[in-house]
């Protein structure tokens, strides 16, 4: 085995954006009444930015794969959220198919989780396995939100990966302000914070993962209640703005951690990639 540079993992992302979109027959083709009453379509940006949505997805996927199960439990979270929206919206078939795809990832969280009986995971999920749960984030995410017939928001799905894309975000744009490459390794990601706040890799797992279904429940909820679109998207943003401005020191960060969250014995620090 060999590592592969990333400007290689980026264009074998690319080309498999593009197989979802000229194959598959699914782009971004609208994003909802994001900036006003009417909705905002792409026209000829649809093609790129449907490109750049998928890439941005399976990375941020690949930069939260640091701890054991982490990674893996933030999918299942997010496909748990898509199979009820299709649930929601009358595709019963695409809900089918979401809830085998969470019985698998289930399947793997079983060897991959660090439970009270095992201190470490025995299968691991490697650029590949993330790269592939990211597509199929990303696919499931176009379906419901580019089909007619099944109207889900986009901005709904943004919500269902919160953790992901907010970490992501934060990370690259600290890394490129500091003049470093935004696939600079580093160990400023929320688990690495968490981690050195004390916190054990199941607690990390189990807190992000209730967050990431905390926050798409209640977007959802504002759904339902009519909250206007553009503010669920700027709630977003200020999320993303308020956890950038709490990381620009490291040690606020991880004393947060400490204040407000239970604090447990640490474990040892074994982080599998630092992406």
């Amino acid at each position: 085995m060999y590592d592969v540079r990333w400007y290689w993992r980026i264009l074998a992302q690319v080309a498999a954006a593009l197989v979802v979109v000229y194959v598959g027959g699914v782009r971004v083709e609208q994003l909802g009444p994001v900036v006003g009453l009417d909705s905002l379509a792409l026209g000829w940006l649809a093609v790129p930015f449907t490109v750049f949505a998928i890439v941005g997805l399976i990375n941020a996927i690949n930069m939260v794969d640091g701890i054991d199960g982490l990674a893996g439990t933030l999918v299942w979270c997010a496909l748990l959220m898509l199979a009820a929206a299709a649930l929601y919206a009358g595709n019963e078939v695409k809900a089918e198919r979401l809830m085998i795809l969470m019985g698998a990832v289930a399947a793997f969280l079983a060897f991959n989780l660090r439970l009270p009986w095992r201190r470490r995971a025995l299968l691991f999920m490697g650029n590949a396995g993330s790269a592939f749960l990211g597509l199929v984030i990303a696919w499931a995410s176009l379906r419901l939100t580019q089909n007619p017939g099944h109207p889900i928001s986009p901005v709904l799905a943004l919500w269902f990966v919160p953790i992901p894309v907010m970490d992501t975000l934060v990370v690259m744009l600290r890394r490129v302000r500091n003049k470093r490459s935004p696939f600079y390794a580093d160990r400023n990601h929320i688990h690495h914070l968490m981690l050195e706040a004390g916190y054990g890799h199941m607690r990390v797992v189990a807190t992000l993962g209730a967050f990431s279904l905390f926050c798409g429940l209640l977007a959802s909820i504002a759904m339902r209640a009519d909250v206007p679109q553009p503010a669920l998207l700027v709630a977003f943003f200020v999320m993303c703005a308020g956890w950038y401005l709490m990381t620009t020191s490291r040690q606020r960060a991880v004393d947060f951690f400490r204040e407000f969250g239970p604090r447990v014995d640490r474990e040892p620090e074994e982080c599998r990639s630092e992406a």
